[in-house]
């Protein structure tokens, strides 16, 4: 027995009626009794490691498909190791190429180890502190616009222009050689202690002058 609902050509999208103790029999097969799925997650898994890429940014997503412990470390490992490798081939062909010998042809991946926000915080701290990185230096790596006087070096402690260092040395010297004076040290063997080539009284500070006897007032 069959009902027609009368939708569309030779009564498609009529309902079938079963009678005389039929059962109704899926003919689809079940994809986890199939392990479908499994064969669809096992070629995925081979495309990534054939071409070295990370699971992740094939969709793979289970659990123990992370082999680093964040998605950073996978980003790192996908640059250098499947990158990098292609990146050096073409950078050798194309500078072969160059007619002069000092000019070389380098491809920035710096976007692709870009670290998170703090981390690079963190790493900008210590390169303006050691003084092998401006403040320009670190905006145009941020892609902002650079600023007056940004292109100082500056020396670790003091945290002062390059420019400015041997006076700041000379300044500390000379705070040394006015406490050795105070002290009583004569003017010509501090001199020579500290490698200053000046002239001096050779008088003590006042503040460390003998007492005035009766017999000088």
């Amino acid at each position: 027995m069959r009902v027609v609902g009368g939708a569309g050509e030779r009564g498609s999208g009529g309902a079938e009626v079963l009678y005389g103790g039929a059962k109704f029999q899926a003919a689809t097969v079940d994809p986890a009794q199939s392990q479908l799925i499994e064969e669809r997650r096992f070629a995925i898994e081979e495309v990534a490691r054939i071409f070295r890429i990370p699971q992740f940014m094939l969709g793979v997503a289970t659990p123990g498909s992370v082999s680093y412990s964040s998605v950073e470390q996978q980003q790192l490992f996908f640059a250098q190791h499947t990158i990098q490798p292609y990146v050096q081939k073409l950078e050798d062909a194309f500078s072969s190429l160059l007619l002069n010998d000092r000019s070389f042809l380098k491809f920035n991946l710096n976007s692709l180890v870009r670290a998170d926000f703090a981390t690079r915080m963190a790493g900008y701290s210590t390169a303006l502190a050691a003084g092998w990185m401006s403040v320009n230096d670190v905006r145009s790596f941020e892609d902002l616009r650079p600023v007056d006087e940004g292109g100082q070096y500056r020396v670790p402690l003091q945290n002062v222009p390059l420019t400015d260092a041997p006076i700041i040395t000379i300044g500390e010297k000379a705070r040394a050689a006015q406490a050795l004076t105070s002290a009583g040290f004569t003017g010509q063997s501090v001199a020579e202690l500290l490698g200053l080539d000046v002239d001096h009284t050779g008088a003590l500070s006042v503040q460390v002058q003998p007492e005035a006897t009766e017999g000088d007032a």
